[in-house]
């Protein structure tokens, strides 16, 4: 309530201090449209004492002559002096522009260039003004005509003339910095808007006859009659203070207008502060004696309870926030303290069930080790596997898995523990039992095995079939000249060599049931040292028959001596096999399989197996060793090739890769470590 007489107080003075802020801009425009109305109707005046001047100087010399030098001469000087002029001309009594200068182009005689009848009764003392007229670009301009020297009577004799362009008229009288968001134009005696302080509405030909002193000009002449206070919305849609000045000369008005948002920003200000100012009163009051209202010894008790409770160990209790000083910041430090202890709890209880989850349900075993490698602790499925027998290290857990279970299959690792303290388990080692794994891998390599057989069987039968029509060709050749001899024997020499054709096609066809048997049959896991050569040709062997139907050439670049990988052969054929049935699928008929072998380090071999097919494209390059992706024709593919490739280079230790380019072809990268390397070649 103390602040109510304030505010009474302070809105009288801001209302009156408006009413009196009005009335000075409604003083000040019309002091500045008289002032640029003086201006305007003084240039116009001094105008036509010019172009007097030069009528009265042309006949006194007597320079009618249309050819007159001296005539072109007082034009351009006329022209220099008023920028404004765009034309003189001289006026023939049927006011026809007989010669004359043009500020822009080159002057042409014009015929009706002023009507003679509106020049009538035409002095010296009052000149002509024509109408406003808008050129072609736009532009208002008024004519202004003088007689000829001294001429006076009721007929028009001739005389000069001159066009005044409006289009810069406010330029020069444009406000200086306190008003330039005042807005100055001029208007005709038809309320035409033909000059303004912005001269891009005048060549819109904006209307202006919607404001208010347009209007109070065109029906009454006399601003007097303006109210005091002068406020409407002009052409602009503004609300505006306004005013105007006549020019009697030739019936024009200068009209000013001022924004009224311009005119009240002062005490608008004023108002603003003033506002503020109540407003932080009001609030700063407010909020003092809220303050002191507020109990000090309740906050305390409530904290001293939410203690005791605590204490009885129930975390869950709350201090109510109430207070912004220390007692509030009190309570919400001990609300964060309870919030952190219950949700640390929490979250030890939870990850403490999560871990038994893990250690106890995961099916690997597992076990702690210090930092020499010896065994802290142990979860259950490791005591189990190793029949809760004590053992002191990770090399005795290792070797007793593999003595007493040795169908099993085990891999262990081990993993550093970053954040472990002195005299605590440095490292986890987990066990885990792959024999079912191992032995879905070899599945899926004999399913492939058998697929390729499949792929293959034709070029088996009929590379088997050659030698076999051989050997029967001989023995029905032997068998005839046995009839046809009755009963005697050939020569020994052609028997022989009978013998030795077909023991050779015999052997043949050995070779080949063989390499077929030994491909197709299941065999474990053979770690042994290896030509890598021997097993690329092996495995084109295998190859050859689908090779020679595609007429495809096979190009071998390798050096002459390599050294040996270890591992298992007949797995590596199998990998072989599958790049070069993949490569020859790619092809054409007479494409080309390139195949590199070389050893530019002493630690591994690469073996580059490379087609000119038409690629891979880029989307399905990181699909390639996916189980069961293939991009062959359905019936042509299992899409297990390449994901067993990678499995069995991956258990010999090596590495496998595909590079292809759509067009391009495709490039199968195998790198092996060699046997007196320390790369792994087992796992």
């Amino acid at each position: 309530m103390s602040t109510l007489p304030v505010l009474i107080i302070s809105s009288y003075y801001l209302y009156f201090a408006r009413l009196d802020l009005q009335r000075s801009v409604q003083i000040q425009n019309n002091l500045l449209v008289e002032r640029i109305a003086q201006e305007v109707d003084v240039m116009l005046a001094h105008t036509e004492e010019s172009l007097k001047n030069l009528a009265v100087n042309l006949s006194d010399t007597n320079m009618r002559d249309t050819k007159g030098e001296v005539m072109q001469h007082q034009f351009y000087r006329f022209l220099h002096e008023f920028p404004l002029v765009d034309e003189v001309v001289v006026l023939d009594s049927k006011g026809q522009a007989i010669t004359g200068i043009n500020r822009f182009q080159i002057f042409s005689p014009v015929t009706n260039w002023i009507d003679p009848i509106e020049l009538k009764g035409l002095t010296l003392e009052k000149p002509y003004y024509s109408p406003v007229s808008f050129l072609k670009s736009g532009i208002p301009a008024v004519k202004i005509v003088v007689p000829l020297g001294t001429a006076y009577g009721d007929s028009f004799s001739g005389g000069y003339g001159i066009r005044l362009r409006l289009r810069g008229l406010l330029t020069a009288l444009k406000p200086t910095d306190p008003l330039s968001k005042t807005d100055l134009y001029v208007v005709d005696a038809l309320g035409r808007l033909i000059a303004d302080s912005d001269v891009t509405r005048v060549l819109e030909k904006m209307d202006v006859r919607k404001s208010y002193t347009v209007e109070h000009f065109l029906q009454y002449r006399n601003p007097q009659g303006l109210p005091a206070l002068n406020q409407y919305q002009s052409y602009s849609g503004q609300n505006v203070l306004g005013g105007y000045a006549v020019l009697p000369r030739n019936g024009w008005a200068v009209m000013v207008e001022q924004p009224v948002a311009v005119a009240f920003a002062p005490i608008n200000q004023l108002f603003t502060r003033f506002l503020l100012f109540i407003l932080f009163i009001l609030g700063f009051v407010i909020s003092l004696s809220v303050f002191y209202g507020l109990s000090i010894t309740r906050p305390i008790e409530r904290l001293e309870q939410a203690a005791r409770t605590v204490s009885r160990g129930r975390l869950d209790e709350r201090v109510p926030e109430e207070r912004q000083d220390e007692l509030g910041q009190l309570a919400r430090t001990f609300n964060e303290m309870m919030e952190r202890i219950q949700s640390q709890s929490e979250d030890l209880l939870q990850e403490k069930e999560r871990l038994d989850t893990i250690v106890h349900g995961l099916g690997a075993g597992m076990a702690l080790l210090n930092d020499h490698f010896g065994v802290t602790w142990m979860n259950p499925v490791l005591e189990r596997w190793v029949n809760q027998e004590i053992l002191q290290s990770m090399e005795e857990i290792t070797s007793y898995l593999n003595r007493s279970i040795p169908q099993k299959i085990y891999r262990h690792q081990v993993y550093p523990l970053e954040y472990a303290r002195s005299n605590e388990p440095c490292y986890l080692m987990v066990v885990e039992d792959i024999t079912e794994r191992r032995r879905m891998e070899d599945l899926m390599i004999q399913a492939d095995k058998l697929s390729a057989l499949g792929l293959m069987a034709s070029g088996f039968a009929h590379e088997i079939n050659n030698p076999l029509a051989i050997i029967q060709g001989y023995a029905e050749d032997l068998e005839e000249q046995l009839e046809s001899g009755k009963g005697e024997l050939p020569k020994a020499e052609r028997i022989e060599r009978y013998l030795r054709t077909i023991r050779k096609h015999i052997m043949r066809a050995q070779h080949i049931t063989q390499s077929l048997l030994n491909f197709s049959r299941k065999s474990e896991w053979k770690v042994e040292e290896m030509d890598v050569i021997r097993v690329i040709e092996e495995s084109l062997s295998l190859m050859q028959f689908i090779i020679k139907k595609k007429q495809i050439i096979i190009v071998k670049r390798w050096a002459n001596q390599l050294p040996k990988v270890k591992g298992d052969a007949l797995q590596l054929v199998q990998v072989f096999v599958n790049l070069i049935n993949n490569a020859v699928d790619a092809l054409p008929e007479q494409g080309e399989i390139r195949i590199e072998v070389e050893s530019e380090r002493h630690s591994d071999i690469t073996v580059s197996v490379r087609d000119n097919g038409q690629g891979i494209p880029p989307e399905l390059l990181p699909k390639v060793f996916d189980p069961f992706f293939t991009t062959k024709e359905v019936g042509k593919g299992t899409g297990l090739g390449l994901a067993i490739s990678y499995g069995i280079i991956a258990r010999l230790g090596g590495a496998i890769r595909v590079e292809s380019e759509p067009g391009q072809g495709t490039e199968v990268l195998l790198t092996l470590p060699v046997v007196n390397s320390q790369g792994r070649n087992e796992e």
